[in-house]
C-alpha cells in the first residue's frame, strides 16, 4: 500500500493528484503508474458502461419498435373491428329501417283497405235503410191506396169479398178452351189464388179462389172479356161465360 512520503498515511489521490490529508503533491513514477492505470480502467469501464449503454439504448428501442409495432398491429386490428362494427351496425340500422318501412307500407295498406271496407259498409248500410225506407214507404202507400180503394168500393155500395169462394161456370156451351181462358185470367188478378177447379154433374164446372185481401170480387170477373155475367146466388158466384162465337 501506497503512503504519501509527507504524512506517512494511506495515499489516497484527490482529483489533482495531492494527498488527501496534507495535500502534498503525489506524482511519483508509481503514482503515474497508477494513475495510468486507473484511467484505462476508467476508460475500460466507461467503455463498458457505453456498450452496456448502447445495448440497452438498443434492447430498449427495439423493446419500443416491438412494442410501437404491437400497439400499431393491435390499434389496426381494433380499427378494423370497429370498422367491422360499425358496418354491422348500419347494416342492421338499414334492416331495421327496410323493416320498418315495409311494416308501414302494409299497415298503411291495410288501413287503406279497413278504410275502404269500412266505407263500402256504410254505403251498404245506407243503401239498404234506403230501400227498407223505399219499401215502407211502398207499402204504405199500397196500404193507402188498398184502403182509399176498399172505401171507394164501400161508398160505391159494391160488395166486398175476402175469403174463400165457390165460382160455378155457366154457358149455353161450356168450352175447355174459354175455361182454361177464364182461368188464365182469374190468376192475373191480384191477391187471388185458384185453390181447386173441377166440376160435377148436378153443378157444373166449379172453381174454388182463395181471396187474401178484400177485393170487389164481382165487379172485376165482371170486367174478364170472356165473361158475359156475374152473380152472387147464397155463397156462390155464377159466372155466366160467353159462347166462343161471342169471342170471335
Amino acid at each position: 500500500m501506497l503512503k504519501c512520503p509527507n504524512c506517512g498515511r494511506k495515499a489516497e489521490i484527490t482529483k489533482d493528484w495531492a494527498c488527501r490529508w496534507c495535500s502534498y503533491p503525489l506524482l511519483s513514477a508509481s503514482f503515474i503508474k497508477e494513475k495510468a492505470q486507473r484511467e484505462a480502467e476508467a476508460a475500460v469501464k466507461t467503455k463498458q458502461e457505453e456498450e452496456t449503454a448502447r445495448r440497452e439504448a438498443e434492447k430498449a428501442e427495439k423493446h419500443a419498435a416491438k412494442e410501437a409495432e404491437k400497439q400499431a398491429k393491435e390499434k389496426a386490428q381494433r380499427e378494423a373491428e370497429a370498422a367491422v362494427k360499425t358496418k354491422q351496425e348500419e347494416e342492421k340500422a338499414r334492416r331495421e329501417a327496410e323493416k320498418t318501412e315495409k311494416h308501414a307500407a302494409k299497415e298503411a295498406e291495410e288501413q287503406t283497405k279497413r278504410e275502404a271496407i269500412e266505407a263500402e259498409k256504410q254505403a251498404e248500410e245506407q243503401a239498404r235503410r234506403k230501400t227498407i225506407a223505399a219499401a215502407r214507404e211502398a207499402l204504405k202507400a199500397e196500404k193507402q191506396a188498398e184502403e182509399k180503394a176498399q172505401r171507394d168500393v164501400i161508398e160505391a155500395g159494391a160488395e166486398i169479398y175476402e175469403g174463400q169462394f165457390k165460382l160455378v161456370l155457366q154457358s149455353l156451351s161450356l168450352d175447355v178452351k174459354q175455361i182454361r181462358r177464364f182461368e188464365g185470367y182469374l190468376k192475373q188478378i191480384e191477391n187471388l189464388k185458384i185453390v181447386l177447379s173441377g166440376g160435377s154433374q148436378e153443378e157444373g164446372i166449379i172453381i174454388v179462389v182463395s181471396i187474401q185481401k178484400p177485393i170487389n170480387l164481382t165487379n172485376i170477373i165482371g170486367e174478364i172479356p170472356v165473361v158475359e155475367k156475374v152473380q152472387k146466388i147464397d155463397k156462390n158466384i155464377i159466372v155466366t161465360l160467353k159462347t166462343a162465337a161471342d169471342n170471335s
